[in-house]
């Protein structure tokens, strides 16, 4: 165990080490301690090469609550969460983040006085091995989450020469931003206009999801 006989260190670490490409991997970087810190500030983030990344957590203050790693008591706070969507298949290496650490330490003057002292640490690498998506029948692999799709029309029951929009919904967990539809043959009889794109994202949650809406103006 590298941590042993060490006073603090910071740790990287996924939920799935083995995700196909385009599915969400959550990368978390938690600070642990044993002694009394006075700050703690990241220094540099890695440019996370290969992935698409939304930063899902960072809090302003640390918030340390007991962990035990073995027998052994640590004071742990949560630094950084990360959503990370592989764009490519293959081993991927999640390279360190650094950060400054604050530690006070008693001074030689009294027993009141104190100062602090600084330290750069640095995170552990990390490697995720991404799968690559099965071919569908139509030979085009899809975005990887668990999805809903509903189609329907404002109104049925339209005049020749007057609008009716049709709305397609998709809403679940994965990707939102990325989702989409394959390519609508609509009938000939139909003058389509290029659709409006809404995208509501859910907040406060470790798994990435929303709504996407695709609203198209169809003219008979």
């Amino acid at each position: 165990n590298k941590s042993s006989g060490r006073k603090f260190f910071i740790e990287a670490s996924v939920d799935n080490k083995t995700p196909f490409r385009g599915e969400q991997v959550t990368l978390t970087y938690t600070l642990y301690t044993k002694t009394d810190l006075s700050g703690f500030d990241i220094l540099e983030l890695p440019r996370y090469q290969g992935f698409w990344t939304q930063e899902l957590y960072s809090p302003s203050n640390l918030q340390l609550k007991e962990a035990w790693r073995g027998n052994n008591k640590w004071y742990a706070s949560v630094v950084k969460k990360m959503a990370l969507f592989p764009t490519k298949s293959g081993e991927i290496e999640v390279a360190p983040m650094t950060a400054v650490i604050g530690v006070r330490e008693k001074g030689r003057r009294s027993f009141f006085f104190s100062s602090s002292k600084e330290y750069t640490i640095a995170t552990n690498s990390l490697v995720v091995d991404v799968k690559a998506l099965p071919k569908t029948n139509a030979g085009r692999s899809g975005s990887v989450g668990d999805w809903k799709i509903t189609g329907k029309l404002k109104s049925t029951e339209i005049k020749q020469d007057e609008a009716l929009s049709y709305l397609i919904t998709i809403s679940g967990t994965g990707n939102i931003k990325t989702v989409d539809i394959q390519d609508i043959i609509f009938p000939r009889e139909l003058e389509v206009f290029d659709p409006e794109i809404k995208i509501k994202q859910n907040e406060l949650t470790d798994k990435i999801s929303g709504t996407k809406t695709i609203e198209y103006i169809l003219i008979p």
